[in-house]
């Protein structure tokens, strides 16, 4: 006999999260990861609090349809990640209803005999439809019976899975490190928001239609807590020895105010106007802390919008936001009636970043992986940016969760990699423009900032010219 709430969940009443039964529903794959389940929901629930319920799946439910009402009447769900808990049917109607009726999902790496593979997973998901069968016959069959296309699980879980917070658990650990372990997915779970897709369908088909027209498909790399999977070893970029500076004989004479460059300005401007499509065109400036990433996403937005385009920049270095200080605003956000946040205006170019949430631009923000990945999604869907022809997004340096973030979560129209002349910063920007080109996006060309006199020059041509892309 169905409780009075599951009665109504059935007929199609969502109940609002104060209402719901319970604070967490553990999804898994018991043949890998059982013992992990019981764990955490040992662990997890005094965590909660009193009151707060966590549904783990047990072997004595068998009604699947009752099953996805506690879905429903779940705050979070969290997933437990192992070797192939995506081939699983259940699993993935759990995790398939939870995103279609708004649930927040988030997830644990459990690291034990049966390691979830990132890259495998997101290959899984991108050609679910295709692949399912060969992974676990019958499981196509089972999705259907509950009227759940499987090329409509690809393109939900596609788009949305490599988006949600994900930690790592280690069920060997201490007491100590179990305890941190758990304290991070509490606080995964209170900040955890529903995710939805943003390509349309018709959109994502094409993306995936363009994608398999390669003549192989490469190693995905996918979200993995701030490293980057690339399935291919070789592909390791070696420093080798260190290089030093040549000290020149004498110092020379720095200029005393910076010195324009109006006709490289121009190229990139005309790069990027051969990129613009009908929608809004997205651009990330990338590169090697220090290089001018900034300057060049600033100055690149404020040309464009003083002739006539409309433009957005989006900071998403978190911990180091600098593009509010570049433009010199001091207007807040405001709110609007759909609770989204209104960015200000700078000229011609509306700005979102983490600065502004900051009360002092000295603090220092230290925040783990998972915690960076949350911030840029919040950032990405609770701001209402308007109708733009751009949206440039300042990133901080490096190849881990921001850039990774932005790349998963929105379709970019290409990438604008800027180094200095150094040699450091030369393989810094080589290493950005790999791990671009593995998630098969484009890179619109490459800026070498601080070029000239003592800063010397060449890096950026040599990249272009190793590389195959515009200087």
């Amino acid at each position: 006999m169905l409780s009075a709430k599951s009665a109504v969940l059935l007929d199609g009443a969502e109940p609002t999260p104060s209402e719901k039964s319970f604070a967490a529903f553990l999804s898994h794959y018991k043949l890998e990861c059982g013992t992990e389940a019981r764990l955490v929901h040992e662990k997890l629930k005094p965590l909660l609090g009193a009151g707060q319920e966590v549904f783990l799946d047990s072997d004595d439910l068998q009604d699947l349809r009752r099953l996805l009402e506690h879905v429903k009447d779940s705050k979070v769900i969290v997933l437990l990640q192992s070797k192939n808990v995506l081939t699983r049917p259940w699993v993935i109607l759990e995790i398939y209803t939870a995103i279609t009726h708004g649930v927040p999902v988030v997830a644990l790496n459990v690291q034990n005999a049966f390691p979830y593979s990132y890259p495998e997973a997101l290959e899984l998901l991108n050609h679910f439809d295709e692949e399912i069968e060969i992974a676990n016959p019958g499981a196509a069959q089972l999705l259907m019976s509950f009227g759940v296309d499987p090329q409509d699980v690809a393109y939900r879980l596609s788009e949305v899975i490599p988006s949600i917070i994900s930690t790592d658990f280690n069920p060997n650990a201490s007491s100590a490190m179990l305890g941190a372990m758990m304290a991070d997915l509490k606080q995964s779970i209170e900040r955890a928001v529903p995710l939805s897709t943003l390509l349309s369908k018709e959109d994502w088909l094409v993306k995936r239609a363009s994608s398999r027209s390669a003549s192989a498909r490469p190693s995905a790399a996918a979200h993995e807590h701030g490293r980057v999977g690339t399935g291919d070893a070789s592909s390791a970029q070696p420093v080798g020895a260190a290089v030093g500076a040549s000290i020149p004989s004498s110092v020379p004479e720095l200029p005393g105010a910076y010195l324009p460059r109006p006709a490289d300005l121009a190229a990139l401007k005309v790069a990027l106007l051969s990129k613009q499509q009908q929608t809004t065109c997205k651009t990330c400036a990338y590169g090697m802390g220090g290089v001018g990433k900034t300057t060049v996403a600033v100055n690149l937005a404020a040309t464009l919008a003083n002739d006539g385009a409309k433009v957005g920049i989006l900071d998403i270095d978190i911990d180091c936001p600098n593009v509010v200080r570049a433009m010199n605003l001091s207007e807040q956000p405001l709110v609007g009636e759909d609770k989204k946040m209104l960015p200000p205006e700078r000229f011609g170019v509306t700005v979102m970043s983490m600065a502004f949430f900051q009360e002092n631009e000295n603090e220092a923000i230290i925040w783990r992986g998972p915690m960076i990945h949350n911030a840029i999604n919040q950032m990405l869907q609770s701001t209402d940016w308007g109708d733009l022809d751009y949206l440039f997004i300042d990133l901080p340096p490096g190849t881990s969760d921001a850039p990774l973030t932005i790349m998963q979560v929105l379709t970019m129209d290409g990438f604008v990699v800027v180094t200095t002349p150094q040699e450091l910063a030369k393989v810094d920007a080589k290493r950005s423009i790999n791990m671009i080109r593995k998630l098969q996006v484009n890179v619109l060309g490459v800026v070498e900032n601080m070029s000239g006199g003592v800063f010397g020059s060449g890096a950026g041509e040599e990249i272009s010219n190793e590389l195959d892309l515009d200087f």
